[in-house]
């Protein structure tokens, strides 16, 4: 698969990259936040610079410096772009996999990366929720490296096998780059070094968490909406979106998701949040709230109401 329009050309031309310092802080009245994300002994290491309006807590401006592959540099690229202006408390709630993977391709249709670089998204993605993180002085969850080679935790892997509903070894590679270098984290038969978990270890476990949440929330198409369980709401609701929502959000290089239902009266009240670059749009509480709301009404009663967190 050849590099999209937008890879190509930031990678070659990135608008964000490079070092800021006290002083670009101190033109734009702000201050000065670095975090560095893994080093360049993983194979891949970014370093991402921000000013800060610490009164608002936000982002005033976002550079990077990477070392990495030729496409890295325009992931990053254009997460500094969305991450401009965002609270930096809304970081890890706001910048997903889904929606900067929307906001890097050139056709909605047409995913960004080629399945083997999809895992520079999720790297990413996790480096600016870390760096959210140690702004926040919130405590670091410790992690356990499962691959040594490129430095991936067993937190990293178990959530993308979730997030991606993924199936097979290869692909937690694609998503991660786990077990791609010296792979003896695949398998106890993998390699000489014993380690206390495997990769199809954690795939087999979280497939097993994944298979048994899908029961408990498959819906009847014969049950009545107003009978069904919460999660079961919202998987049926997660169905509308994706047929008549959520393509619209995407060509603009957003996203959403469901987050509750809650029953208010006559009221049926649902809760959602912006991915992407829907989180940061005027639009998203004003005429793309109320195109979700109406399709919403249509599809589920008049007394919908939908409120964005």
């Amino acid at each position: 698969m050849a590099y999209t329009h937008k890879i190509a050309h930031f990678s070659e031309k990135p608008i964000n990259y490079g070092a800021l310092d006290e002083n670009d802080a101190r033109n734009e009245n702000g201050t000065l936040f670095t975090y560095r994300h893994k080093e360049p002994a993983c194979g891949e290491s970014v370093t991402l610079y921000w000013i800060v309006d610490d009164e608002n807590k936000s982002i005033i401006r976002a550079k990077f410096e990477s070392f990495g592959t030729f496409a890295a540099r325009a992931v990053y690229d254009m997460m500094c772009m969305i991450l401009r202006t965002k609270s930096i408390e809304s970081i890890e709630k706001t910048i997903e996999y889904q929606g900067l993977e929307r906001f890097i391709r050139d056709n909605p249709a047409d995913p960004a990366l080629p399945d083997e670089e999809r895992y520079l998204i999720t790297f990413a993605v996790e480096a600016a929720h870390k760096a959210a993180a140690s702004y926040l002085a919130q405590e670091h969850k410790t992690e356990t490296i499962v691959c040594k080679c490129h430095c991936v935790s067993k937190e990293t892997i178990e959530e993308a096998i979730r997030k991606h509903d993924l199936k097979d070894i290869a692909a937690i590679g694609d998503f991660t780059r786990a077990g791609r270098g010296c792979r003896s984290c695949i398998d106890r038969d993998s390699g000489f070094e014993k380690r206390d978990i495997y990769l199809v270890e954690i795939l087999s476990q979280t497939r097993e968490v994944i298979e048994k949440e899908k029961k408990e929330s498959a819906v009847d198409d014969d049950t009545p909406f107003e009978a069904l369980e919460v999660p079961q709401k919202i998987a049926y609701i997660n169905r509308i979106v994706d047929e008549h929502i959520r393509h619209f959000l995407v060509m603009d290089g957003g996203d959403m998701e469901i987050l509750d239902i809650k029953e208010n009266g006559p009221n049926t009240d649902i809760y959602i949040r912006y991915l992407g670059a829907c989180s940061g749009c005027a639009s998203s509480s004003t005429g793309t709230l109320f195109a979700i709301e109406n399709i919403l009404k249509e599809k589920l009663g008049p007394n919908v109401r939908v409120l964005p967190l």
